[in-house]
């Protein structure tokens, strides 16, 4: 028989920006570290991310992707990932029902146990009240009354704020990207399109909106990765070994075969240095304890990856700047 996976909204929402940030096949050991809790926190938290549809099964059981929703969560303002989660939750039929049925003025428990008959979950009913209750009114699709009473919030105009937000962030996104690409050049620009330049454009576009800086490193990380890939795939294509996975081992690995010059590499594993410095995990040198990036280093390991990204065309017209 279906659950319901028991986890909190907040929980949720962080899991499918998880997906997002940590990804491809993100284990979902890294998503509760980058949660900062267990396994046990984390599974619910992202299978119930997947039955709304916001990030979407990895390649086994273990692991997990973000798609274009997780994204525009992990670039959206408290008030907007409120409103993105209530949209998801009116299509997502347990909810659906529930708040339906509070509607018709069945109380939230019969509502709950008619949830529970209907899709043959084997839930408690308790727990799924607690659930849907809770994912209700964080999202504020559910609000109390005076009494405490549960409500139903019904919002017609709904779908026209959704829009606005994917729109708001849409023009915004479109102004980081402008950015970068003035400052890498257009012979850079042509070249990362696709994975590498979204990455740069989410790492920025954290910091720029203030988010945490860590996320942004995640990012950053993701896009310099891709564009290390893509340059090994440069005309003519290197036949890169199977055992060259991390984005140090592809830096070597392009160094070798003279993809890369000594500086770039150089500064490459600067930034590969940070970026890991950005993972939750203790540092057996400081106590256990984890780092913490910076806004001002945040923001410099930003524009030395355009920087270095652009020298290594730009040498081809025999400009050797970094």
């Amino acid at each position: 028989m279906p659950t319901l996976p028991q986890t909190t909204a907040e929980d949720l929402l962080r899991a499918a920006e998880a997906a997002h940030i940590l990804g491809p096949d993100a284990p979902t050991e890294s998503v509760a570290r980058f949660l900062g809790g267990g396994t046990s926190r984390a599974l619910p938290a992202l299978e119930a991310a997947r039955e709304l549809t916001l990030l979407e099964q990895g390649t086994d059981a273990d692991q997990w992707n973000g798609n274009p929703k997780g994204r525009l969560l992990a670039h959206a303002s408290q008030a907007q990932k409120t409103l993105l989660l209530r949209y998801e939750l009116e299509t997502y039929k347990p909810f659906l029902l529930f708040k339906n049925r509070l509607i018709a003025g069945e109380s939230p428990e019969n509502a709950a146990r008619q949830v529970c008959v209907a899709f043959e979950l084997e839930d408690d009913a308790h727990e799924v009240e607690r659930t849907l209750r809770d994912w209700g009114t964080y999202s504020r699709g559910l609000s109390y009354a005076e009494d405490q009473s549960l409500l139903a919030t019904v919002d017609k105009d709904l779908f026209r704020q959704v829009l606005e937000v994917h729109e708001v962030l849409l023009d915004q996104r479109a102004a980081v990207q402008a950015h970068i690409l003035d400052r890498i050049g257009p012979t850079a620009g042509g070249f990362i399109t696709g994975e590498a330049l979204e990455g740069l454009e989410d790492s920025y576009f954290d910091l720029v909106q203030e988010r945490p800086t860590d996320q942004s490193m995640f990012q950053l990380g993701k896009g310099l990765e891709a564009f290390l890939k893509k340059l090994a795939q440069k005309d003519p294509a290197l036949s890169v070994p199977s055992s060259t996975k991390t984005m140090g081992q592809y830096a070597h690995f392009l160094k070798n075969e003279g993809r890369l010059k000594e500086k770039h590499f150089q500064v490459i594993m600067a930034l590969v240095g940070i970026r890991n410095a950005a993972d939750h995990s203790g540092d057996p040198e400081i106590s256990n304890a984890s780092w913490t990036i910076s806004r001002q280093l945040a923001f410099a390991a930003n524009h030395m990856t355009w920087s270095v990204i652009k020298s290594v065309f730009a040498i081809e017209d025999g400009d050797f700047t970094l």
